[in-house]
């Protein structure tokens, strides 16, 4: 149930990308997230959801797609292997240093 939740709530964005859980062997495996199923039902909700592997990928992925005026959420229960740090460096390297004329309108740490 409440991965469904969780479906539901990740599909109000644009567009999703989930890493995998990180130590999901040291959580019982009746109470793991289901990171394939959770893609698939916000797919299923007509939103553009993705699984990359770890925060690197991510950012490598996802600075050269991002756009001036998109916003970025970051949902982790940790540093998130320096995703916080690493994005906006990023974005900064994309746009040739000029801090500000690079995509990244706002980040949130939850």
């Amino acid at each position: 149930m409440l991965q469904h939740d969780l479906a539901r709530s990740l599909a109000a964005a644009d567009e999703i990308v989930v890493a995998n859980v990180f130590k999901s062997e040291s959580i019982p495996e009746n109470e793991r997230m289901d990171v394939a199923a959770l893609v698939a039902e916000v797919q299923k909700q007509g939103r553009r959801a993705r699984i990359v592997p770890d925060a690197d990928e991510i950012v490598q992925i996802v600075a050269p797609e991002m756009r001036s005026g998109d916003v970025v959420a970051i949902l982790s229960n940790g540093g998130f292997g320096g995703i916080y740090e690493k994005l906006p460096q990023r974005l900064k390297s994309i746009s040739g240093g000029a801090v500000g004329q690079h995509p990244l309108k706002a980040s949130a740490k939850a």
